[in-house]
């Protein structure tokens, strides 16, 4: 089954087909990722959207610029803290974003562990 005290992540649009990528993470520890990714030492308001640079914290190599919009318990849509990052589409970039947020005390979601989270924490 889920566990509830782990981060998760996962890429929310079609890999191929989008235009734009949007990459969710929820868990109790995805502001520590934020600051990680974007180099940035304070996490933005709650429900507010940002444009930052991404970067891999291990080489400081520049992964994408994303539109990231910041969700704090228990007002986002799984009740847990919640980032989701809206990069340029294709593979390439979810790739390496995902793979970079894996690297991050983060693991992939199974198929329907947003929704659960959600209803465990009374959002549905």
């Amino acid at each position: 089954m889920f566990s509830s005290h782990e981060n998760i992540v996962a890429l929310a649009t079609s890999p191929k087909e989008s235009t734009i990528n949007l990459i969710r993470c929820s868990g109790p520890g995805v502001f520590s990722i934020y600051k990680k990714i974007t180099k940035k030492n304070r996490v933005p308001a709650a429900n507010s959207i940002t444009l930052s640079v991404l970067y891999n914290p291990k080489d400081n190599a520049v992964i994408d610029q994303a539109l990231v919009s910041v969700f704090k318990a228990s007002k986002s849509y799984t009740g847990e803290h919640m980032i989701e990052f809206s990069t340029h589409g294709g593979e390439m970039v979810a790739k390496k974003l995902i793979s970079v947020i894996l690297s991050l005390s983060c693991r992939l979601a199974e198929a329907g562990e947003f929704t659960y989270r959600a209803f465990i924490n009374n959002k549905i």
